[in-house]
């Protein structure tokens, strides 16, 4: 398990939204995805696609 208690979860998500506040979009992949090269790519595209439509709002 990654997290050793809810707390630490419960804190990473915290500051993941606060950098989405600022702005920064987030892209989440695991190990697995890497093996998924157009997928990473596809993900990362959208990102940037947010935050450009972001940026002009």
């Amino acid at each position: 398990m990654k997290y050793g208690n809810p707390k630490a979860l419960f804190d990473e998500k915290n500051r993941e939204d606060e950098l989405r506040r600022l702005g920064y979009e987030m892209v989440r992949i695991i190990w697995t995805d890497l093996d998924r090269p157009d997928f990473v790519r596809a993900k990362l595209l959208e990102a940037f696609d947010r935050a450009r439509r972001n940026s002009a709002a």
